[in-house]
């Protein structure tokens, strides 16, 4: 375990000198990272946003002994979108996805790394640094090291505020998945994500969350508590459902169904600024409160 810190804190210190010997040319306001800009869940938004995962995890476990006495092709096939966007509704949240995002929940981490790569959503370095904190957690199954290792590499790396915005919605994301399951981070888990070989289910959870919050803009005030539900139930939708967390290792009999009052339609895929910040994005989330 020491040769793996080890290795990782060289990689760390390697990934970051190699981001400053080569952004001589960075855009003005790309800049030394300010967390005073950024907003961050505490613990109690961290525990209050897990326990409504919890819920939706515990009604959808009641769902499922109710059909085991049933015969098969009685049993709907379950919906991740579709529980997904139940999750959301519980918090007044409503969402628009691209059909053309739909496979990012059954793909490898590898393949969701490049497919950001590909779009320009992050830089080589910044997914790098993904990479590092995702062999780290393999590696140690120390979820409170690892992620403040990650949190400190990332504030090394100039961004701009809503890039940075977005790495912290994807921390804190992960925060709330490790108080709604811990042990799904040490390969312990005894839920239903257990299913899966733990390092393939635990990469392509950490693929799912990084290109959600590439992909994705969240407009709910303020942020705070929902924006810890919207990422960390997508993350939680990945776990449940992905191919990767099922022990199969291909798709899912049944592939995931973007429903038509979810679908966003658009000319564009995504629009991104010259500094790589979303003005368009394939997944929009908002606030719409009910009318009581």
């Amino acid at each position: 375990m020491t040769k793996h810190l080890l290795k990782t804190k060289i990689l760390i210190v390697t990934t970051i000198f190699l981001f400053w010997t080569t952004s001589c040319d960075n855009k003005e306001d790309v800049k030394q990272n300010n967390t005073n800009n950024v907003y961050r869940l505490n613990n109690e938004d961290v525990n209050r946003a897990s326990n409504i995962i919890k819920i939706k995890d515990t009604e959808i476990q009641a769902k499922r002994i109710s059909f085991t006495s049933k015969p098969y092709i009685e049993t709907a096939p379950e919906e991740p979108y579709l529980e997904y966007e139940s999750l959301l509704a519980s918090q007044d949240l409503t969402i628009e996805i691209d059909s053309r995002t739909s496979h990012i929940l059954d793909q490898t981490y590898e393949q969701n790394i490049q497919y950001l790569n590909d779009l320009n959503l992050f830089t080589s370095t910044e997914l790098a640094t993904v990479t590092i904190f995702k062999d780290e957690l393999l590696n140690t199954k120390n979820f409170d090291t690892s992620i403040t290792n990650f949190e400190n590499a990332i504030l090394s790396l100039p961004m701009t505020n809503k890039k940075l915005q977005r790495f912290y919605n994807f921390i804190d994301g992960l925060k709330v998945m490790n108080e709604y399951d811990p042990d799904f981070f040490k390969g312990n888990s005894f839920t239903s994500k257990s299913n899966g070989l733990f390092g393939s289910c635990l990469s392509a959870s950490i693929g799912v969350g990084i290109a959600f919050v590439g992909l994705a803009t969240i407009e709910v005030g303020s942020f705070g508590l929902a924006t810890g539900v919207a990422v960390a139930g997508f993350i939680w939708a990945s776990a449940e459902w992905g191919a990767a967390c099922k022990g199969t290792g291909k798709k899912r009999l049944y592939p995931a169904h973007i429903d038509k009052s979810q679908e966003k339609t658009s000319r564009n895929f995504l629009i991104l600024d010259e500094n790589g910040d979303l003005i368009e994005s394939p997944i929009y989330i908002s606030y719409v409160p009910k009318i009581k």
